[in-house]
């Protein structure tokens, strides 16, 4: 049974549990066995096993199990979180030496969304790694070093800021791991790791116990392996029991991004796209064609005067880091700095130019359920080429350019894997606007048994 558990998903796990063909005690004893016996590259993803607290979730769900009184279909199921979220006894350290301090300070509360999972039956198996102060889409971190993609020897980068969710869901160390998007940060090392990820509209999941990056974008994200999954998981932490497959999905309005994303990928890659493409408007999924000159436009803006995260960001930590330059990494550091040179009228100059391309977008998707593209341009390099400050900056912008837009335009996303092969990249990003989140999961869902 244990070879059989590998790569199953949540709901599987669940069903199995549901029928007492295996217990959630087997099953966390199978996931911290996994972790055991993986590499060292591979456990970097986790920062933190409760080994403790999660077997004495597992043993209550066991009783549940046993009494026939389960809470749900993820009762029992083991479920990660990056540490930028507080659990009962073990702050979030946000990926930084600067918060070692808290180490021992164990006065805070789970998070909202930490409560609402136990509540749901989910265990609490591990905290995972992240990008310092989850402020990079690439996903290195000085002082905590992150998990790699390891490809024919070589170690590329596994995507941040969520990275170590990321690559434990990948590496079959958690079947659902949770993570926090600001620009990207769930869906760019998702998309490199080859699973799914999803990042719902600004302010539907609660973010009170979270440390922040930027409070004007920050939201509270989830990795798994199937969208229903996700599905299951939202619907825990939002509190609503949305019916799914009640949403009809026969005429799907779908508008492909023609310029941007696609524009930069290779002849090879683009067919491939056109051949998705070509089997979803075989599945009754109405499929056109738009420009968004918007995207770019929003972009080289931001490259331009700067962007709200940065000045997010320098107002959160600018006191809290000051002194203690040598202690953070450098790249972050740099970036953190930026928003230094950011004022306030600046920040309304943003926000302003932002707003004017907004209502420009949403009244070219007004009759449109979705938005398709690429979920990033670029295969993940390789560790040494962005050890290079130069290089860092360059695919930093790069990959948070291809996904920030579902951010400043305030649109839930979700990215799906194209093909299964352990090494793909390429990924499909599914975007509607915002407070559609169900509409969306929904139609990501037809697309995924489309893709598979």
């Amino acid at each position: 049974m244990a070879k059989d558990l590998k790569n199953l998903c949540a709901y599987e796990l669940g069903e199995l549990i549901d029928s007492k063909k295996i217990d959630p005690i087997y099953v966390l004893r199978f996931y911290l066995e996994t972790y055991s016996q993986s590499n060292k590259n591979i456990k970097l993803s986790f920062v933190k096993v409760l080994k403790e607290r999660a077997e004495k979730e597992a043993e209550m769900a066991w009783k549940r199990q046993k009494e026939g009184r389960r809470k749900g279909l993820l009762d029992g199921i083991p479920i990660a979180w990056k540490d930028m979220i507080h659990l009962k006894g073990y702050p979030a350290l946000a990926g930084s030496m600067l918060m070692s301090d808290k180490k021992n300070n164990h006065k805070v509360n789970d998070a909202d969304i930490v409560v609402l999972a136990k509540k749901a039956g989910l265990i609490s198996l591990a905290k995972t790694g992240t990008v310092e102060f989850a402020f990079g889409g690439i996903g290195t971190n000085k002082y905590f070093p992150l998990p790699t993609i390891t490809k024919k020897n070589k170690d590329y980068v596994a995507g941040g800021s969520s990275t170590g969710s990321a690559v434990a869901v990948s590496n079959n160390l958690v079947p659902i791991s949770i993570g926090t998007d600001t620009a990207g940060s769930v869906r760019i090392p998702a998309a490199w790791n080859n699973i799914v990820g999803f990042k719902p509209s600004y302010g539907e999941i609660s973010t009170k116990g979270v440390v922040p990056l930027s409070k004007t974008y920050d939201t509270v994200g989830i990795f798994s392996k199937s969208v229903r999954d996700v599905q299951l998981s939202y619907n825990i932490l939002v509190k609503k029991n949305y019916e799914y497959k009640n949403i009809k999905t026969n005429n799907v309005k779908a508008l492909v991004v023609k310029d941007f994303i696609m524009e930069e990928l290779s002849a090879n890659n683009q067919e491939i796209y056109n051949k998705v493409l070509n089997n979803f408007s075989a599945n009754r999924i109405n499929i056109n064609f738009q420009y968004f000159p918007e995207f770019r436009e929003a972009n080289n803006f931001i490259l331009k005067e700067g962007s709200i995260v940065n000045y997010d960001a320098w107002q959160y930590w600018n006191k809290k880091i000051e002194g203690k330059y040598p202690i953070l990494d450098p790249n972050v550091f740099r970036r953190i700095n930026l928003g230094m040179k950011i004022t306030y009228e600046r920040r309304l100059k943003i926000e302003k130019k932002i707003k004017n391309l907004k209502n420009s977008i949403y009244k070219k998707i007004f009759e449109t359920d979705v938005i398709m593209l690429p979920t990033v341009s670029i295969e993940p390099p390789q560790v040494e080429f962005v050890e290079n400050p130069n290089n860092y900056n360059m695919i930093n912008n790069k990959i948070l350019s291809n996904t920030r837009i579902a951010n400043i335009f305030d649109m839930c996303a979700i990215t799906l894997p194209i093909m299964k092969q352990k090494e793909n990249w390429l990924s499909l990003s599914i975007l509607a606007k915002t407070g559609m989140d169900e509409k969306l999961l929904r139609i990501a869902e037809k697309c995924e048994s489309i893709l598979n």
